[in-house]
């Protein structure tokens, strides 16, 4: 239960330093799925995981529950457990996964001293464990239990995943942070309320001169957007009061303790240095054998705050044969976005500008069917497999192609996804605020407009594709929810001028519907 404005935030307890009174965001993270996990794997010179049995997924931490049954509904042959400590979150992922139908998908309320002594709450091994957006977070007794259950859990050759802030990016706003919090504890009202205070008093310091200003680059870029960041995602990332980051040889000598080897990020380009290291640079990385000095290195060249670190129980021998053909087995399919003029991905440092003479025909071709290594080759007979591997990478660094699902979307992944997205769609009717669509051909998520979800779901409940009946349709649910629309970041009032906007929004959402999304199996 939520205090009501002016009560006090409730005493440490159960709660262990975590934020509980205020609701986290849900957000869905389309990269924490089996064909993204694959795609990291093979990408750093190991085997994909292998979909030829059931493949079990865990959850540590699971929050809400979105991005598990993001995995359970859009996969088919997967069985999805997660567990939380915080009841609230467990009785929404476990109504949300009865909304979809999701039977292979379980939820349990638990410590991670619960699951990492208690070998009856969940499964008894697991393929991969997911540790996403909790480890900085938490006690340093907490992360030796997340470790533990890793060890105790995963089999052989299975997965690990954890993120986790790092101090070469963070290191100069803790201090902040640890004010903020005893800001905000001195406040009578809930932390959400008091954070924006809190938040006034840092920048009034920063503007009144004290030394300790200005930060860092990265720094800085964080203060500035603390102002108008969503105040139920900051809270959660400043104010608990275990959160430490931490150094990657850290992380890597705990999970050697699993016996789990690190693999690699799941960031799709961070394996190509070339892209975001200077010559100088990479000859000092290539000039250090010690692989975590390798990639402590690494994070000081890019200033890193935020490592997404995918570790191996036992790493698989290899050969260069064996590394070429699971990368020539990789295959991703467009999301339908247009390489215009100077565009640019990002990578680990800054952004890397594309040359579109030579990415627009590959995005053309993704657009009729999904693409493979060779499909590449055929089309740049220069390419080299790892160049065409590279090419890959950057078509889904930049988000004009997602890896595909290891096993082709069956009758079961599509009937499911189908149900989770009517959910989510039901729920923005209700005032939710969900911006993606679950997509059975990439076995996770992709991004969907407010104004295209609501126009789908009324269609998919029987409306006629006439965008000018569904765009009224549109206008009049979000007048009942007492919101407006915005274009180029500014308010509509105007009712014929926001139906302009919505059915162009809608007549965009029909399109895609007949086209990527019919590609995506999104029904």
């Amino acid at each position: 239960m939520i205090p009501a404005q002016g009560a006090s935030a409730p005493a440490a307890g159960w709660r262990d330093g975590y934020v509980v009174d205020v609701p986290y965001i849900e957000p869905i993270t389309s990269e924490l799925c089996p064909a993204w996990f694959s795609m990291a794997c093979v990408l750093n010179g190991q085997p994909p995981i292998d979909r030829s049995r059931t493949l079990v997924w865990a959850e540590l931490g699971s929050g809400s529950g979105l991005s598990a049954c993001m995995v359970a509904a859009a996969n088919d042959g997967v069985e999805v457990w997660g567990c939380d400590f915080n009841p609230a979150h467990v009785e929404r992922a476990r109504s949300l996964a009865a909304k979809a139908g999701l039977a292979h998908c379980t939820f349990d309320e638990a410590s991670f001293e619960d699951v990492a002594r208690d070998d009856r709450i969940g499964p008894t091994e697991v393929d991969v464990v997911v540790v996403h957006g909790v480890y900085s977070w938490v006690s340093s007794q907490n992360q030796q239990h997340i470790v533990e259950f890793i060890r105790r859990r995963l089999r052989p050759g299975g997965l690990a995943y954890i993120s986790y802030e790092v101090p070469t990016g963070w290191a100069s706003m803790v201090p902040i942070a640890e004010a903020m919090r005893l800001h905000t504890e001195a406040d009578p009202r809930r932390l959400d309320l008091a954070f924006p205070e809190a938040v006034d008093a840092i920048h009034g310091l920063a503007e009144g001169g004290a030394r300790y200003f200005p930060l860092g680059p990265h720094e800085s870029t964080q203060l500035a957007s603390l102002g108008h960041a969503d105040v139920r995602y900051a809270v959660h990332e400043y104010l608990g009061s275990h959160f430490r980051p931490l150094m990657f040889d850290e992380v890597a000598e705990a999970m050697a303790s699993a016996r789990c080897s690190h693999i690699g990020s799941v960031n799709a380009t961070d394996h190509l240095k070339s892209y975001w290291a200077p010559p100088a640079l990479q000859a000092i990385l290539a000039g250090t054998p010690d692989p975590q000095l390798s990639q402590m290195l690494q994070d000081l060249i890019v200033q890193r705050p935020l490592r997404r670190d995918l570790f191996r129980r036992g790493l698989a021998p290899s050969d260069a044969l064996s590394q070429e053909g699971w990368l020539r087995a990789l295959e991703v399919t467009g999301l339908g976005k247009e390489v215009r003029d100077g565009a640019t991905v990002g990578v680990a440092v800054g952004s890397v500008t594309l040359d579109a003479a030579y990415y627009r025909p590959l995005v053309d071709l993704l657009a009729g069917a999904p693409l493979r290594i060779e499909d590449l080759i055929a089309h740049r007979s220069e390419l080299t497999v790892p160049d065409a591997a590279a090419t890959m990478s950057m078509l889904v660094g930049g988000s004009y192609a997602a890896p595909v699902a290891p096993r082709l979307p069956g009758g079961s992944s599509v009937a499911s996804a189908g149900r989770l997205n009517r959910a989510f769609i039901h729920e923005n009717r209700d005032g939710a605020d969900h911006r993606s669509l679950i997509a059975p051909a990439t076995g996770s998520a992709i991004g969907s407009e407010y104004v295209e979800m609501l126009a789908l779901g009324a269609f998919w409940d029987g409306m006629e594709p006439d965008p000018a009946a569904l765009s009224q349709q549109v206008l009049q649910t979000l007048a009942a929810q007492r919101r407006q629309i915005m274009d180029d970041g500014l308010l509509v009032p105007e009712p014929v001028e926001a139906l302009t906007i919505i059915e162009r929004r809608v007549r965009g959402g029909l399109e895609r519907l007949r086209g990527l999304f019919a590609s995506l199996a999104i029904r």
